[in-house]
């Protein structure tokens, strides 16, 4: 994975934490971005809003293991 599929993949998880929160739901793609980060890494978080937190920590520390620099 790359840091620009990371930095998406950030983004949408927000999105779609910030979104579920508030009972709507939404999601940048046709694919959610929890679903995407399973298809790239394998990795399997889950499903729901607990799932898409575990996978949002998880890609900051990735992101911070590789010195790749996430805007909060």
């Amino acid at each position: 994975m790359n840091g620009l599929q990371l930095m998406v993949l950030v983004q949408g998880l927000k999105l779609e934490i910030k979104t579920w929160e508030t009972g709507h739901r939404l999601q940048l793609t046709r694919e959610s971005s929890l679903h995407a980060l399973k298809r790239l890494t394998g990795e399997d978080f889950g499903r729901g809003l607990r799932a898409r937190q575990r996978a949002l920590a998880w890609l900051e520390d990735v992101a911070e293991a590789n010195g790749i620099a996430l805007r909060k």
